[in-house]
């Protein structure tokens, strides 16, 4: 299971990838999916505690075709991006921070 800071971009057409977790300093981000999805649902989700479950980010965290969701979430927890319903020919998803004006 590869962990990065603020930043997750991969294949989901990978077992390895899909367990791909990005430790989320908190704030404002973008959720971005594209490929060839095959009928697959992608979704974003966030885990609270490090034993937890993870938990769907809502009904706008799930994408079935090409596009970007704008989120916001704590600090301190994790977002992964899986995909669901059928398995993804290849689609590359992003989970990206977006920078704040100080």
């Amino acid at each position: 299971m590869g962990v990065s800071n603020e930043l997750l971009e991969h294949n989901l057409d990978s077992a390895a990838e899909a367990t791909a977790l990005v430790d989320w300093s908190g704030g404002e981000g973008v959720f971005i999916a594209e490929g060839t999805w095959n009928g697959a649902t992608i979704t974003l989700q966030i885990r609270v505690s490090p034993a937890g479950n993870f938990i769907s980010m809502g009904s706008t965290g799930a994408l079935t075709a090409d596009g970007a969701v704008a989120f916001t979430a704590p600090a301190g927890v994790q977002l992964r991006a899986i995909a669901s319903v059928a398995t993804p020919t290849s689609v590359l998803a992003s989970i990206l921070k977006v920078p704040t004006n100080n």
